[in-house]
């Protein structure tokens, strides 16, 4: 079951845009040029298309590492190259820069604000966040990974990879979250990749989620992982 936890993670974070019904769901952006879309194919393998492009996703994994490789379906060869990450190591590997980061250069910020309460509702105690973690990549690790003048398929798959591999934990998929992965600001990621900041760069926040259920007159207690914001800083 482990050996498959980041490539569940990788699908996970890809399918967030998946909606009940549908197969293909667009990042909001700000026209069909900036729109991204997504479509799965298989659980190991997708389409990323914007801009009248696309490119194929295969996600495949082993005990000591995963790759997420893009393979141009439109003949454009910035698109064709893999991302490696190596379990044991933690080095993840760009073929299209021929650079390599470490997992643990995307920051991680505990925002726990959530302490044990008393006399709260039953409804309040059926769902709450358990802990919420940010993971921070600033445009200079990412800009090692897919390089300053990238098509906004490998930006997206490059950020994908980082909060996999830094998160390590399956993230539940909705339509809501999903659509904000990107939500319209390609053009803005395409800028800060431009300047190399360590300063600036993506986030995104993960809840530890604490679900409790009541079943066969006893409360059963569980978890579930949620994206609850992305954007940039």
């Amino acid at each position: 079951m482990k050996r498959n936890l980041f490539r569940k993670l990788v699908v996970a974070v890809m399918v967030m845009c998946m909606v009940v019904g549908g197969s293909t769901v667009s990042f909001a952006g700000v026209s069909h040029e900036d729109g991204l879309t997504i479509k799965q194919l298989s659980d190991e393998k997708f389409v990323l298309s914007d801009g009248g492009e696309s490119a194929a996703v295969d996600v495949s994994e082993t005990s000591t590492k995963l790759k997420v490789e893009l393979t141009s379906l439109s003949g454009n060869d910035a698109d064709n190259g893999y991302f490696l990450f190596n379990k044991e190591t933690g080095v993840i590997y760009s073929s299209f820069t021929g650079e390599s980061i470490l997992a643990e250069d995307v920051i991680v910020e505990d925002e726990t604000t959530l302490a044990k309460q008393d006399g709260i509702s039953q409804a309040a105690a059926a769902k709450k966040v358990a802990w919420s973690k940010t993971y921070k990549v600033s445009y200079a690790k990412l800009a090692k990974l897919c390089g300053s003048a990238s098509s906004n398929r490998s930006i997206a798959t490059a950020i994908i990879i980082c909060i996999a591999t830094a998160s390590g934990v399956t993230i539940s998929t909705t339509a809501v979250v999903v659509s904000a992965l990107i939500s319209g600001q390609l053009a803005v990621i395409q800028a800060g990749l431009k300047t190399k900041s360590p300063k600036h760069g993506i986030r995104a926040t993960v809840n530890k989620v604490e679900i409790r259920k009541h079943q066969g007159g006893r409360v059963v207690k569980g978890y579930s992982y949620t994206i609850s914001k992305v954007g940039t800083y």
